[in-house]
């Protein structure tokens, strides 16, 4: 009786464990993905000021008064500036499905549409 007592016991805690460790990859991943989103709604503010500092430096060599070089550099900011932003909205797009797939929800390519991944990757209002 004591030893069927003790495997019951040893279960109960193992099945606790789990819980926790379930509940702690569910936080962990969804703040991973809160975070996401307030780093892509960065990024693509990075990447609006980069856009228009290189309107203002094509409009400058336009008019004379800047140089190849610095519309060069100029552009150079601005394609690592959207480089950066599609490689975050990636990234949100990773840490959404580790949620979802911590929350105990199943996820396929398959299922999804273009739509429900292009929601996910759309940066949400600043908190």
């Amino acid at each position: 009786m004591r030893v069927s007592e003790a495997r019951a016991e040893q279960a109960a805690i193992r099945y606790e464990k789990a819980v926790q460790t379930a509940f702690g990859e569910a936080e962990n991943t969804l703040a991973r993905a809160h975070s996401g989103h307030r780093r892509a709604a960065e990024l693509e503010d990075a990447l609006t000021n980069a856009a228009s500092a290189l309107d203002r430096a094509r409009k400058g060599y336009r008019a004379g008064l800047t140089d190849l070089t610095t519309l060069l550099q100029v552009q150079r900011t601005w394609l690592q500036a959207r480089n950066v932003r599609d490689a975050g909205r990636a990234a949100l797009l990773t840490d959404s499905v580790a949620a979802i797939r911590a929350l105990g929800g199943g996820w396929s390519p398959e299922a999804s549409t273009n739509a429900d991944l292009i929601d996910l990757a759309t940066p949400r209002p600043k908190d």
